[in-house]
């Protein structure tokens, strides 16, 4: 019995949600790095971290990037610039719910977990873009 083949476009779309929290993850992980300020840069603390750090961004991915693709797809209003603000706003949500004392606290990380958020959104985006149809459609 044969298997159906799995459409391109579901493939692209999946590959593009497991690597998105790859990119928050080691992004967050190399910030910390960087931040401690700990000579010398170790490369395997960096990929340990990124690890123990992907298991949380997969979650933050399933739980509140999944339903905003969702909705943006609905409303074809899935852009470049849409990802990036989403994004953004994703991060920085993810940030208050890690860091709930004070908005104080988390107002001084919103820039960096704001653009950690907008990026692995960027990322996504790419990756996603790259399983959509360049045929316009002719119907």
């Amino acid at each position: 019995m044969k298997s159906l083949p799995v459409p391109r476009r579901a493939l692209v779309t999946v590959a593009a949600f497991l690597v998105a929290p790859l990119v928050a993850s080691f992004s967050l992980a190399l910030a910390g790095a960087v931040v401690t300020g700990s000579p010398p840069l170790k490369v395997t603390d960096v990929l340990a971290w990124t690890l123990i750090f992907y298991f949380y961004a997969a979650w933050a991915t399933a739980v509140l990037g999944v339903p905003c693709f969702f909705a943006l797809r609905k409303l074809r209003a899935i852009r470049w610039w849409s990802a990036a603000i989403i994004g953004f706003v994703v991060g920085v949500l993810v940030l208050t719910i890690i860091e709930p004392r004070s908005l104080a606290v988390a107002y001084q990380g919103t820039s960096l977990w704001g653009g950690v958020g907008s990026l692995s959104a960027l990322v996504f985006w790419l990756i996603w873009k790259q399983g959509q149809d360049t045929k316009p459609n002719c119907t």
